[in-house]
């Protein structure tokens, strides 16, 4: 990541700099798990579930398009496939009770976003 190998630095050097990098990012990672632990509220595990939900699902619609079709498809769309089908999910995310009533996406929203990212990459596949 941070380019270690083509820099032109002794092996301790880079040792050094490797166990920095690594410390920094366990401490890092001690914080957040304290900030959790001080906050103790159950709809933070929601909000970082649907986060996931967000980011990983054109992921899961990318997998999906790839396993089960032999489509090829335009390369040059597909960030555009997924940043829109988010922005979708996101939206639908935000009006479901206008558009659903009292029934609450939860974590379908992973497979919704999904399901765009599949729709979206069959409508910009190569005839």
């Amino acid at each position: 990541i941070f380019g270690i190998k083509d820099k032109d630095w002794a092996h301790a050097k880079k040792e050094t700099f490797r166990k920095k990098v690594h410390i920094l990012v366990t401490i890092s990672f001690l914080i957040m798990v304290m900030v959790f632990k001080w906050i103790d509220d159950a709809s933070m595990i929601g909000l970082i579930l649907k986060l996931a939900g967000f980011t990983y699902g054109p992921l899961l619609g990318l997998f999906a398009f790839g396993i089960f079709t032999k489509y090829k498809v335009k390369d040059h769309l597909v960030p555009y496939i997924c940043i829109i089908a988010p922005t979708l999910s996101f939206l639908i995310d935000k009006y479901q009770s206008d558009i659903f009533g009292e029934f609450k996406i939860g974590l379908e929203l992973l497979i919704i976003n999904g399901l765009f990212t599949f729709i979206g990459l069959w409508l910009i596949r190569k005839k």
